[in-house]
């Protein structure tokens, strides 16, 4: 059977074009390969998405969506609201909550949702070109690098990557075939999509070409037509709900169309590489690094070699299906990079992680154009390379170590103890998950190591985003009006614990002013470094005036 399923591989043809009716025995079996193929890459697949699922400490996103999911439904939506989160994916982790609440079972929804990703570049290879290059999109996507990071994660994006993909599948589907039915499944995926991540109205907007570029002819416009006006009121209401645009930033400026430049550069190394420290590549995912330059003048030159050698040995990869993909995917990162400089993001590869399916149905499309043999051994080892540099990926310590900071105090905490925190909420959330007994948690923010310290009084400490949207309720403080503070908020009887960064991270500043202040009256015990943070354990106040 394996057997049958390699001389299957080295078809170039792909089944569809083999010949052979849906009733003959020649085709049943070929069918029938075809999904053993299928099923077999995604149980491999599955693999490095669910092994050592706990590897990686929780960071703050991650600890944010297990928290809320614990909230009733009465008060998630306010949640949600206040959030400015699109809301779908909350709602099904909530429903999935019942499978339990550690790392693993957190972590484990997405990781499924990353093993039916497969399954969709499958249909979407399938659909576009061949069974053949259907079965190849669907190994790129089970070793991707990129799509597994986003598999092992509890955020959004696992899910985000799925319905993005479906959404284009049956764009695809719709544009060639025609049919209310197809019609309507697309404007439902994308609406769900489009409640998924306020960034799906760059996809949307980018894969206006592919109806054009792919109708039947003489197709229906109006179909086209009424389903587009749906989506986007749909991608409107959604993006109301969330006041995506409350606040933005608007600039347009030459270095921020440079930033633009630099995002339609590094994107596909990103989607490629992942997010593993290799090539002198930044680790932390910023895909609008000057890093990647290099890289990409290496692409770039592969890619124009590959559509000379196309044309002059007559391997028709360029056509309408590649086209479609390959437009889609330019204009989807270069209007994602326009609203980050537009909206102000924070310019992480995660808010374009949409494309990454894209570059790999072109990579199909590419390997089942070529020679038999060639095409066959330019797979293989574009999957030993993905798995090879997965394999460095899933060994690397990445995530902020909450998990290690809340062990240390869990381990030593004594009753009374406090915790004092900056910044407060991403100390709340972690204290959530991995503390077993309740801690008195006081704390704020700094916006960067040289402001004063913003704090709230004790009454309203942050418990959510429905609890704190900014700093407009905070105070600031510093010197001896810092003292005073927490003078008067901590109490004089507990040690203090307190968290703050250790300046390797920018959201997390060093608050060395609050540990100046709290000199004043309290003896340093202990000191541990957790990166990206710094733990200090505090003598209570009046055991040390005691001594």
């Amino acid at each position: 059977m394996i057997t049958d399923v390699y001389h299957y591989a080295m078809n170039s043809k792909g089944i569809r074009n083999v010949g052979g009716e849906p009733g003959d025995s020649r085709f049943k079996r070929r069918h029938a390969l075809q999904n053993l193929g299928l099923i077999m890459i995604m149980v491999a697949g599955a693999i490095p998405r669910f092994v050592r699922l706990d590897y990686q400490s929780m960071w703050f996103d991650e600890l944010y969506n297990a928290q809320v999911r614990k909230v009733p439904l009465s008060d998630m939506v306010p949640e949600i609201l206040a959030a400015g989160h699109p809301p779908v994916f909350i709602f099904i982790g909530h429903i999935w909550s019942w499978t339990g609440s550690g790392e693993i079972a957190v972590r484990s929804l997405s990781a499924l949702i990353g093993v039916a990703t497969i399954a969709a570049a499958y249909l979407a290879g399938r659909e576009l070109f061949s069974r053949q290059a259907g079965l190849w999109a669907a190994a790129l996507a089970a070793f991707s690098p990129f799509l597994i990071w986003y598999s092992r994660d509890a955020t959004s994006y696992s899910w985000v990557i799925l319905v993005s993909l479906l959404s284009f599948f049956l764009l695809v589907r719709s544009s060639g075939k025609g049919g209310w039915r197809n019609w309507t499944g697309y404007v439902f995926i994308t609406g769900l999509a489009a409640f998924s991540h306020f960034y799906m109205i760059a996809f949307i907007l980018a894969s206006v070409p592919v109806f054009w570029l792919l109708r039947r002819k003489n197709g229906e416009v109006r179909p086209w037509f009424f389903s587009q006006a749906a989506v986007f009121a749909i991608v409107m209401i959604s993006m109301g709900v969330g006041k995506v645009f409350a606040g933005s930033k608007t600039d347009v400026s030459i270095p921020a169309l440079g930033l633009v430049i630099r995002g339609i550069v590094a994107a596909p190394i990103v989607y490629l590489q992942g997010y593993v420290k290799v090539f002198s590549a930044p680790p932390a995912t910023m895909i609008l690094s000057k890093e990647y330059w290099g890289l990409a003048l290496v692409l770039l030159l592969t890619a124009a070699l590959a559509i000379i050698i196309s044309k002059v040995k007559e391997w028709h990869f360029l056509s309408r299906e590649v086209a479609a993909v390959a437009s889609t995917l330019v204009l989807y990162v270069l209007i994602t990079a326009l609203l980050h400089n537009l909206l102000g993001g924070f310019n992480s590869g995660r808010y374009f992680a949409m494309g990454a399916p894209l570059l790999l149905l072109l990579l199909a499309a590419f390997i089942v154009s070529m020679p038999r043999i060639a095409g066959v051994l330019t797979g293989v080892a574009i999957l030993v390379v993905s798995l090879s540099l997965t394999m460095v990926e899933l060994n690397q310590q990445r995530n902020d170590d909450w998990r290690g900071t809340m062990r240390v105090i869990s381990e030593e905490l004594s009753p009374g103890d406090q915790l004092l925190c900056f910044p407060i909420n991403h100390c709340v959330a972690a204290a959530q998950f991995y503390l077993d007994q309740p801690v008195l948690i006081r704390g704020g923010f700094r916006r960067d190591s040289q402001s004063p310290v913003l704090m709230k009084t004790p009454e309203s400490s942050w418990a959510s985003y429905r609890a704190e949207r900014g700093y407009e309720d905070y105070e600031e403080f510093s010197d001896e009006g810092l003292e005073r503070k927490l003078e008067a908020d901590l109490s004089v009887e507990g040690r203090v614990w307190m968290i703050a960064g250790d300046g390797s991270v920018g959201y997390y500043p060093a608050a060395d002013n609050v540990a100046a202040a709290l000199y004043d009256g309290r003896t340093l015990l202990r000191v541990w470094h957790r990166t990206p943070f710094i733990l200090n354990l505090f003598q209570a106040a009046r055991a040390d005036a005691a001594n």
